[in-house]
């Protein structure tokens, strides 16, 4: 009798528990083995959000510090050096993404990931979000309103064909889109398959495409460490190649303006390095994720758009667009098509606009997942998404505040009238570029043809071994204080200077 009711108590409490545990599997959420590696081992994120960062993770930081050393020693010997990494930086991961997509379409259910990447949803159509997402990653991948595109064309020659570029440029670019979104959900359709899960419930944005659903997916299949290995090179290659042009494009510009940086190109480039890293320490702290997501959100997105309507009604409508075609017609030889001139002058800043009016509508709070973020951390966002648009507002009133004229109206139109030696005729091409064949680095000043027939003083930094930056202007500093006296001077003395050079 003991017996038996202690096995029927037994039995009991062993239903219980089993019970238990089945309750508590049915409700709790899976968790794969990637995302419980980024969130455990690698972030140690635990209850640390956007309200409390936590502390930095000291491998992270390492990985920070060393993707800076690297664009600090491409960036080191000027434009040269690093147009050459950049080949590589940009050419590479098109033969790591040729090696992803021939592997992902081998792979049983590669075409029901396929079959979703080419099937439009077009309900998707009528949201704001979906346009503002596409014109932002548009943005993205093309460079535009991101000076990066600019500081990289200023080195080119000055009848360079900017308009091939242009065409090629957004060819690849949208290409590039293709070919990359035909690696990845190959591969999700495998892991669709594999886990038995639809795809559209695999699918991840932003880092958690990148760092959990991918690698899962990566994992699943034969050699994963090697698929691994090249799949993460790839993304480091691409991120280095982004932050090369991001620093050169601040550099370019804080020497350009500042006569001071200008002397100390070098110098400023480990100054922005420095400031750049200390920056980004937030992000990879425990709640770094919050931190990034954030900036992700707010950052580049509006500012972006409200830059580049900015720079369509700057250039066509202020500066004017028969201007700006004259000045094509003086590099290319030939005006731009009119079918350029309507898109630049109107529909271009028309849909921005539209988009931008239709995206403040639907506005919604950033979340992570599905948890919010408080209100401060929002109001973070917009500071933060303000502080690159509003400099273009205050520069426009104070220009506006020292101009000539004794009406708002009159004012107005002195500031949009741009400087008399903007308007005439210039030929940067009049003389070659000369290379320097000694050694060590120096400052050579070349004399090019200018701004209304004069001359303007440029400045090149000449490396060893004859690898040297493309010509860039002074600042108006100097240009205010060059002669044509000494700029004379200056040319006589580097062309004595070159020939003692070439001789030895």
């Amino acid at each position: 009798m003991v017996m038996n009711g202690t096995t029927t108590a037994s039995y009991a409490i062993y239903n219980n528990i089993t019970q238990a545990f089945n309750t508590t599997a049915s409700t709790a959420k899976r968790v794969s083995p990637s995302s419980e590696y980024w969130h455990r081992m690698l972030l140690d994120q635990g209850d640390h959000d956007i309200t409390d960062i936590g502390q930095l993770r000291w491998h992270l930081t390492l990985c920070l510090l060393l993707a800076w050393v690297f664009v600090v020693i491409f960036l080191f010997k000027g434009i040269k050096t690093s147009g050459k990494v950049v080949y590589f930086t940009a050419t590479f991961p098109y033969v790591m993404l040729t090696v992803l997509v021939i592997r992902g379409a081998t792979l049983e259910g590669a075409s029901e990931g396929l079959y979703y990447f080419i099937t439009p949803d077009w309900d998707k159509l009528t949201s704001p979000d979906v346009w503002f997402d596409a014109a932002t990653q548009l943005f993205y991948s093309t460079n535009i309103a991101w000076g990066g595109m600019i500081t990289m064309a200023s080195y080119n020659s000055f009848r360079h064909n900017c308009m091939r570029d242009a065409f090629v440029i957004n060819i690849v670019a949208y290409g590039t889109s293709l070919y990359a979104g035909v690696a990845v959900f190959s591969v999700i359709g495998y892991m669709s398959v594999k886990s038995g899960v639809p795809v559209k419930e695999v699918i991840d944005s932003g880092p958690g495409l990148a760092f959990i659903v991918y690698p899962r997916a990566l994992g699943l299949m034969p050699l994963a460490p090697l698929w691994s290995v090249l799949f993460f090179f790839m993304l480091f290659l691409l991120g280095i190649g982004s932050e090369i042009v991001s620093l050169e494009t601040v550099r370019t510009s804080i020497c350009d303006e500042f006569a001071f940086f200008g002397r100390r190109r070098k110098m400023t480039m480990f100054g922005l390095a420095i400031i750049f890293f200390l920056a980004g320490l937030p992000c990879v702290t425990q709640g770094g994720m919050y931190v990034l997501n954030l900036m992700d959100r707010y950052a580049a997105g509006f500012s972006l758009l409200v830059i580049a309507v900015m720079e369509c009604l700057g250039l066509m409508w202020f500066y004017k667009i028969e201007r700006f075609c004259s000045h094509i017609k003086e590099m290319l030889g030939f005006y731009p098509h009119i079918w350029w001139r309507v898109f630049w002058q109107f529909i271009s800043p028309i849909l921005i606009v539209v988009i931008l009016v239709f995206t403040f509508v639907r506005y919604k709070p950033v979340t992570y997942g599905d948890e919010p973020y408080p209100v401060w951390a929002d109001a973070l966002g917009w500071i933060m998404s303000l502080s690159s648009t509003i400099p273009i507002f205050v520069v426009i009133v104070y220009m506006l505040w020292k101009s000539n004229g004794t009406t708002l109206r009159e004012k107005f139109q002195t500031a949009i009238t741009p400087e008399k030696g903007m308007l005439e005729s210039r030929d940067r091409d009049a003389v070659p570029e000369k290379e320097d064949s000694g050694n060590g680095s120096e400052e050579s000043l070349e004399l090019v043809q200018g701004v209304a027939s004069t001359d303007i003083l440029v400045t090149s930094e000449n490396h060893h071994h004859g690898n040297h930056d493309r010509h860039r202007h002074l600042s108006k500093e100097e240009r205010k204080g060059a002669s044509p006296e000494t700029t004379t001077r200056l040319l006589n003395e580097n062309e004595e200077q070159t020939e003692i050079d070439n001789q030895v």
